[in-house]
């Protein structure tokens, strides 16, 4: 599914997701706020009520309700919102910017979830707890407002802006309709209509579209409770491979200890053996979902760390992971970088490595395999951290077999 790809919208929809992201209250905070820092994007979300907008006599006491039920929203805030707010996007991108209208059993089907069967004099369909469970979370994405600072853009000339842009407003209005009201007076439908903000279309469409990325919906699909941090891992490869795009070097090795805060793993200082199998766990189901091609530590092994402390060394350890070929083509046809030079006979070893595998369009796993060496040694010799003599001479077959013949020339 497309969803977006700018800093600044992956530090909106990483924060809404992360349980616990908003700050704790105290007497000084009348709004929950949680803080996000992205790259070239910072800012904060905060949950509140759309009555209060442009509103200047609000009584205190009415304030004060308000603060209490955005209180209470915070706290059952998490990746199930993400979710939602992904919806919403693709849903953006497809009215290109436009109000559209939306029934909370789309968002059930979109989220792969399938309703009951009908049968023996019971009702089919959704139960209205799960209803009422994507009811609440577009309620939190329509009461949050967001303030996104942006950094300078590389531009040249009079009409750049050394101050950089910031933008202030909510992702979404929604009104809602109850829909096919039953004889007994219950409800078994509810329709939303939304509206995206300015700055939400603009962040999300931007020119020529180049502010969309590619997320697989099986993000959606993982069960939010148990599968959260397969959700945030899926949500942040997809940011960082559409960061990569441009340059296609989509497999740069991640340290383990930015895989973790990503996730949303928390360490255990006592027994860090379940961190590291859960982060496994993790990463396994990614490749078997078809999520990422493949993944593997760069020049880490467990085998050969100490017995004791190895926690520490395991945290900087490089972790390359590999995406499917779909994301490839998904934006080979949105950059199109120049044909890489052709090489002089005195080109270094690794330079030589990661311009014949980007001119064959082959992600580091495929060019491993090829070389009939494994994914961890051809990547220390792409980066220059050396390589063995046996795998270097295969290396150097590969290549001469690969490269065009004025390069052999």
């Amino acid at each position: 599914m497309r969803t977006g790809g700018a800093a600044g919208f992956f530090g909106i929809r990483d924060t809404i997701g992360r349980p616990d992201a908003y700050e704790e209250r105290h007497p000084d905070s009348t709004w929950p706020t949680a803080r996000f820092d992205e790259s070239t994007a910072r800012g904060y979300v905060q949950l509140r009520p759309p009555e209060i907008d442009g509103s200047q006599a609000i009584p205190v006491e009415t304030i004060a309700a308000f603060a209490d039920a955005m209180w209470e929203q915070a706290t059952k805030a998490g990746p199930l919102d993400a979710d939602v707010f992904d919806i919403l996007t693709e849903h953006t991108i497809r009215s290109a910017g436009l109000p559209f209208a939306l029934k909370i059993e789309d968002v059930l089907v979109r989220r792969g979830l399938k309703p009951k069967k009908s049968g023996s004099g019971r009702r089919g369909g959704y139960e209205p707890e799960q209803l009422l469970e994507h009811y609440e979370a577009l309620q939190r994405i329509a009461n949050t407002t967001v303030t996104v600072k942006l950094d300078p853009p590389n531009l040249k000339g009079k009409h750049q802006n050394p101050e950089g842009l910031e933008y202030r407003g909510r992702p979404y209005a929604m009104t809602d309709e109850l829909i096919q009201p039953r004889f007994d007076g219950r409800v078994i439908g509810l329709r939303m209509y939304v509206t995206p903000g300015l700055a939400q279309a603009l962040s999300i469409l931007g020119p020529v579209g180049q502010q969309i990325a590619w997320l697989d919906t099986k993000a959606l699909q993982f069960n939010p409770h148990n599968q959260r941090h397969e959700k945030a891992l899926c949500r942040y490869l997809s940011w960082i491979w559409k960061t990569r795009a441009r340059t296609r070097r989509y497999d740069a090795p991640l340290r383990v200890k930015t895989l973790l805060e990503r996730a949303g793993f928390e360490l255990n200082e006592a027994r860090p053996g379940r961190t590291l199998n859960r982060l496994k766990q993790a990463l396994d189901t990614l490749r078997d979902e078809d999520v990422i091609a493949s993944w593997g530590y760069e020049s880490w092994s467990l085998g050969d760390a100490p017995a004791r402390g190895w926690a520490p060394g395991w945290l900087e350890a490089n972790v390359v992971i590999t995406p499917p070929p779909a994301i490839r083509d998904a934006y080979s046809g949105l950059y199109n970088p120049d044909p890489p030079k052709p090489l002089s006979p005195d080109t270094a070893f690794e330079e030589r490595l990661r311009v014949t595998r980007l001119r064959l369009d082959l992600s580091q796993q495929e060019a491993a395999q090829a070389a009939r060496i494994s994914q961890q040694a051809y990547s220390r010799a792409e980066r220059g951290r050396g390589v063995s003599a046996q795998n270097r001479r295969k290396l150097e077959v590969w290549l001469a077999t690969h490269s065009p013949s004025e390069q052999s020339e």
